[in-house]
């Protein structure tokens, strides 16, 4: 709920984002996530939650790390402002509602490394999304299962 704060550059050398680290930081436009950031959220009970970054309403672009490999529950929900966004290589899996929200997303890239995408709304509200992904992935399936139009890319 910082909401002077505009602009998140994390040091290198933290590995990890707790959950609802920087929610509701309504005027943060940019965040750069280093390599050695290897989770967003914490696990709690088995299951891995999120909300870092929910209710960022103007954040416009993001630079994820190379080592994250999930994307939890309502990670960036409401970030209104975000329009592309490119999933690193290790993703494995977007948990629910993470990008729920996301009304002005226009393209997310989503690797073959992904094989989980939760059912439970994680793209709703993003009526203007588009896939960028490999043919023949599950999250291509994903977006043909649920009328998200799809732009094939090499791997």
């Amino acid at each position: 709920g910082c909401s002077s704060l505009t602009e998140i550059l994390i040091p290198k050398g933290v590995s990890t984002i707790d959950s609802r680290a920087f929610e509701d930081c309504i005027n943060i436009t940019s965040i750069i996530i280093p390599d050695s950031v290897k989770r967003i959220g914490k696990y709690e009970g088995g299951i891995l939650w999120g909300s870092v970054f929910e209710g960022c309403k103007k954040l416009e672009s993001i630079e994820l790390s190379a080592k994250l490999k999930y994307i939890p529950d309502s990670a960036f929900r409401g970030c209104r402002n975000l329009k592309k966004v490119v999933l690193p290589n290790e993703v494995k899996e977007i948990g629910g509602f993470a990008f729920n929200g996301c009304e002005g997303l226009e393209t997310i890239t989503i690797p073959s490394s992904v094989k989980i995408i939760s059912v439970d709304y994680a793209f709703g509200g993003c009526a203007k999304l588009r896939f960028q992904t490999p043919a023949g992935t599950y999250a291509e399936q994903y977006a043909n299962d649920h009328g998200i139009p799809v732009v094939n890319i090499e791997d």
